[in-house]
């Protein structure tokens, strides 16, 4: 029976080193930079791993192969977690076969498949919930894509996925993962498919992400807000008629830019202006009523453009007919201020601590703008479904600004845009004004009286008290008046 393979080791100020019979008398050394220093067990062991190795590719005849080199570097640079995926690549160049699990548990990649595509949400609708999964499906696919130590992250097994896979995943994000929140989304997703994995699943029985392993949110950026005139000339543009809808529709309705987008004319009434959403992010069916001015723009749009339009069509589609991409849409918007001739910097522009332009930030002009006016909190929230006033007050600073420069409130919908040709619509009164000037009215005088005999004199009409005094009383004037 032929000796194993050990191979050599030493060590540099660099760390551990294996020194590996690659071919004949050719012997190469490979830097162990995971070793810890003086772990001389640990060393040997993964020496051992490599010369292993070389001698299998040396029988098989692949060692000039041009693959071989950076497999065996990778074997000895990756921590022992890592180990098991540079050992499959070899096992697949040695035997021409895909690496396989002796569990058969899916990969990160298959078990991610399955969530966003709704799958897990029909095996389990007590456990996961359904969603609009796109984005989570776009993160997906750029984590699948790292690689973590020779093998793409979705392609490790789901029950040898280990703290390092998430934590060189996190390491090598996109570029446009700047913002603590975005790299916080990218943490969650990795949890969440682990965390299925253990239930409803029962793929594993822990998730090897420990407790702190998401990243703190931090501090959102603050984003700019459309000034009326702004808004007024984007909507009076040469952008598509189909966008300025849209962005019109945000502006002055407040849903999120998911709920409009698959807003449907079902869920419409225009004859009585009304508006009722069942699904949406937070599973609260909630219903309002229209603003005048976007419920004329609507009749009209339908009446001219959308004559053929099922119940069940979408409302808001592009100017190709086709639905609005999430991922577009805030550059849409930028596009169609730039050509409508708006030229504030902070609206496409990032700064240390603001971000430009969003879509969502139509959302936010239609919250800033109508605190400004005096509209009462639950008044926003029935139509935003925001949950806590804390998410409304964080626009109460720019809503102060918004009163103090008196830029007033949005035009109507069915006057801003030229083509719709609507009547003149009178705009909403604004309530802070009119609260702010009852207030500052001189209440009117009450009359004061000194003791019961001053107020029967003052007032004829006896009012009927406790006590046997007051029945006396009582009965005295009733006597008068009789008498009288």
């Amino acid at each position: 029976m032929p000796k194993p393979a050990s191979g050599e080791v030493y060590w540099t100020s660099e760390g551990a080193v294996a020194r590996v019979t690659l071919q004949g008398r050719t012997r190469r050394p490979f830097l162990m930079p995971t070793i810890a220093p003086g772990d001389d067990a640990a060393a040997k062991a993964r020496a051992g791993v490599l010369a292993t190795l070389a001698q299998r590719f040396r029988r098989a005849k692949l060692i000039g192969d041009a693959r071989v080199l950076p497999l065996l570097e990778m074997a000895a640079e990756k921590p022992d977690a890592l180990l098991p995926g540079v050992l499959e690549l070899c096992e697949e160049l040695l035997g021409g076969k895909a690496p396989v699990t002796t569990s058969g548990a899916p990969t990160f990649g298959e078990l991610a498949r399955r969530w966003t595509s709704g799958e897990l949400h029909r095996d389990f609708p007590d456990h996961v919930r359904a969603k609009d999964s796109r984005l989570d499906a776009t993160r997906l696919e750029a984590l699948g894509a790292v690689d973590v130590g020779g093998i793409k992250l979705a392609d490790v097994p789901i029950d040898r996925f280990t703290l390092e896979h998430a934590e060189l995943a996190m390491r090598h994000l996109p570029e446009t993962a700047r913002t603590p929140a975005t790299r916080r989304g990218y943490a969650q997703i990795i949890h969440r498919v682990l965390a299925l994995a253990v239930y409803p699943c029962r793929i594993i029985t822990a998730s090897p992400l420990p407790r702190g392993f998401l990243p703190k949110p931090g501090k959102p950026p603050a984003h700019p807000y459309l000034y009326p005139d702004e808004e007024r000339a984007l909507l009076a543009s040469s952008a598509p008629l189909p966008d300025r809808m849209l962005f019109g529709f945000l502006a002055r309705e407040g849903m999120r830019s998911s709920e409009a987008r698959a807003l449907r004319w079902r869920d419409l009434d225009l004859e009585r202006g009304a508006v009722a959403l069942d699904k949406n992010k937070t599973d609260d069916a909630r219903a309002w009523a229209l603003d005048p001015g976007v419920t004329a723009a609507l009749r009209a749009y339908k009446a001219r453009w959308r004559a053929k339009a099922k119940p069940d069509d979408l409302v808001f589609l592009d100017a190709d007919g086709e639905p609005y991409r999430r991922d577009k849409l805030a550059e849409l918007l930028r596009a169609s201020l730039k050509a409508a001739g708006v030229e504030r910097a902070e609206l496409f522009d990032d700064g240390e601590n603001r971000g430009r332009l969003r879509a969502h930030d139509l959302r936010a002009t239609f919250v800033t703008l109508n605190l400004a006016a005096g509209r009462s909190e639950a008044w926003i929230a029935d139509r935003t479904g925001h949950t806590t006033s804390a998410m409304i007050n964080r626009y109460r600073r720019a809503a102060r600004s918004a009163k103090e420069l008196g830029i007033g409130q949005l035009a109507p919908m069915a006057e801003a845009i030229p083509e719709l040709d609507c009547p003149t619509i009178t705009p909403p009164p604004d309530l802070r004004g009119r609260r702010e000037a009852a207030k500052s009215a001189t209440p009117k005088a009450k009359p004061k009286w000194r003791n019961w005999q001053t107020r029967r004199t003052q007032n004829p009409l006896p009012v009927r008290a406790c006590g046997f005094e007051s029945h006396l009383r009582y009965r005295e004037s009733a006597s008068a008046r009789g008498a009288g």
